[in-house]
């Protein structure tokens, strides 16, 4: 998220895909993501969860920069903690 708040036109370049990964099915971001959620929860990889898992976090991070990018929320380290960790 430090990353994101400071240098945000970097962030809008990797989270955005080219149209040759899209026309292959597969983001590169979230194929990462659920291959480190398969091994990082591998109960939830045997049951499937693991997309669900990848899926849930890519979602609040990405959501999560884009409402304090737009100002949305305010860019707090205490409420990025709260909210990404619970």
């Amino acid at each position: 998220m430090r990353l994101v708040l400071a240098k945000p036109d970097l962030f809008h370049l990797i989270s955005t895909s080219s149209a040759q990964l899209q026309a292959a099915g597969e983001v590169e971001a979230l194929r990462m993501l659920r291959a480190n959620t398969a091994g990082a929860l591998p109960s939830a990889a045997a049951s499937g969860e693991a997309e669900t898992s990848a899926l849930w976090a890519w979602s609040l991070v990405q959501g999560l920069a884009m409402l304090m990018l737009d100002g949305q929320l305010p860019a707090e380290g205490q409420l990025i903690g709260t909210l990404i960790t619970g």
